[in-house]
């Protein structure tokens, strides 16, 4: 055995750089305020689907959970019979709450006054399982998904310059499993992961957008036509008709790499 001394090595840009949702082009347009981090959890019996009014809850557990992650994310690491890594995810998360199949989860952000006038949308990447939201003991409204985004408008519900709830139910996707002819599934769940996990497990964020705003875009390039065709949808979320100019600016793509982008993987 012997020991080899390694030559340093400098790297003088960002490292894994990570944005929010709300890209450089949109500001100051759109803003966000990102949810992820600590969360307030504690598990419930009731695999029901709440009502309008916030049921009694018990205290909240000791241990906070942090989002985004499935709160059953252990179980799934060192279980032998699931079969999944070979690692402990999450060490601090209560054994219990590997066979929870119900929890509620809270989350509180103080929201600027200058987000006034705009439509203020509450998005999370995905929610694995029933996902019931409540901003300020309101109830917003409901999902039911395990990869897709949900967006609800919470503008009503927010307190400017303030402090706000934010509080969520989320039931296990397997609670709504039931024999047909096709499975025990009516709902997508993709892979062995998507039938497994449970939970807030993408990100999270509160976004403020203009009342008028472009909803959804798409980019068809037509690279033997020398062409880039794009159709964009412009919602208006306000009360009063507007009229929209939009216009747009296809910028070059600069490779900061010492390769070409055909050689990168090698």
């Amino acid at each position: 055995m012997f020991l080899v001394a390694a030559d340093g090595v400098e790297f003088n840009r960002a490292f894994a750089p990570q944005g929010g949702i709300v890209s450089q082009y949109e500001q100051p347009a759109r803003e966000e305020i990102c949810l992820n981090g600590t969360w307030q959890f504690q598990g419930d019996p009731d695999k029901t689907v709440p009502s309008e009014a916030v049921p009694p809850l018990g205290a909240w557990d000791k241990v906070a959970i942090k989002i985004p992650s499935p709160w059953n994310i252990n179980r799934f690491t060192v279980d032998e019979k699931v079969q999944g890594g070979d690692f402990w995810a999450y060490p601090s998360y209560p054994k219990e709450w590997e066979t929870v199949h119900a929890t509620w989860m809270e989350k509180s952000v103080t929201v600027p006054k200058s987000w006034a006038g705009k439509r203020i949308v509450l998005h999370f990447g995905a929610v694995a399982g029933k996902l019931v939201v409540y901003v300020n003991g309101q109830r917003v409204g409901e999902g039911f998904d395990i990869f897709f985004a949900q967006d609800f408008d919470v503008t009503k519900f927010i307190h400017l310059d303030a402090e706000n709830q934010i509080l969520v139910k989320v039931i296990e996707s397997k609670a709504f499993d039931k024999p047909g002819h096709y499975g025990r599934r009516e709902y997508l769940s993709g892979s062995f992961w998507g039938t497994f996990i449970s939970g807030l497990w993408q990100d999270v964020f509160l976004l403020a957008e203009p009342k008028v705003a472009v909803s959804d875009v798409f980019v068809q390039p037509l690279v033997d036509q020398d062409e880039l065709r794009m159709e964009a949808t412009v919602q208006n979320h306000g009360t009063t008709p507007a009229t929209v100019n939009l216009s747009g600016a296809v910028r070059e793509w600069i490779n900061e790499s010492e390769k070409p982008c055909w050689m990168r993987r090698r």
